[in-house]
């Protein structure tokens, strides 16, 4: 098993090559996240993020100071759903959604998978529903949450570490730069 200090130098490490790299049309409202299980994680104590989403390149050093174990939001619940189906599957990130990111996953033959929030069963939550149904015949790269009405239109992208999601974004980013 790897500790907590190995998830978060290599966390560190990860958002330190996102640094001036990711799109801007990629950042949700409300920050952008990025986050790394140990291999033994079971809930969010297991996951390592930043205290804060991540919005500006301005974020970037207050992102590597303050990550801690427990943090993550949406992004921390992906990904301890996606362990469920594949424990190799260690880090997500939460990235704006909108026609050009989708076109771009794509045209980048990313495995993408969405899921309709008026399919859920009473009582569920959501997201989880969601993300199991979409991870059930193998976790795919990306999950697209079209959301409610509520504007939650997110992209959810799935690694095995988190410089494997980085380097994802980074294509999306250029790809996106090129169109």
């Amino acid at each position: 098993m790897d500790g907590a200090e190995g998830v978060k130098e290599t966390l560190v490490r990860a958002i330190e090559a996102l640094d001036g790299r990711i799109a801007g049309m990629l950042v949700p409202e409300g920050g952008f996240e990025l986050v790394y299980a140990r291999t033994d994680a079971r809930d969010a104590m297991g996951i390592v993020a930043p205290a804060r989403t991540i919005r500006t390149r301005a974020d970037i050093e207050e992102a590597k100071r303050s990550i801690t174990e427990g943090a993550g939001g949406e992004a921390a619940r992906t990904v301890l759903t996606a362990i469920r189906f594949d424990r190799s599957i260690r880090s997500a990130a939460t990235l704006r959604c909108s026609e050009e990111a989708l076109s771009a996953l794509d045209a980048l033959f990313f495995e993408v998978c969405s899921y309709d929030r008026g399919a859920i069963p009473p009582g569920i939550q959501s997201m989880d529903w969601g993300i199991a149904s979409c991870c059930r015949q193998g976790v795919p790269d990306a999950i697209v949450d079209r959301g409610g009405g509520d504007g939650g239109h997110l992209i959810r992208l799935l690694g095995e570490n988190p410089m494997a999601v980085v380097q994802q974004i980074v294509k999306i980013g250029t790809w996106l730069e090129r169109t």
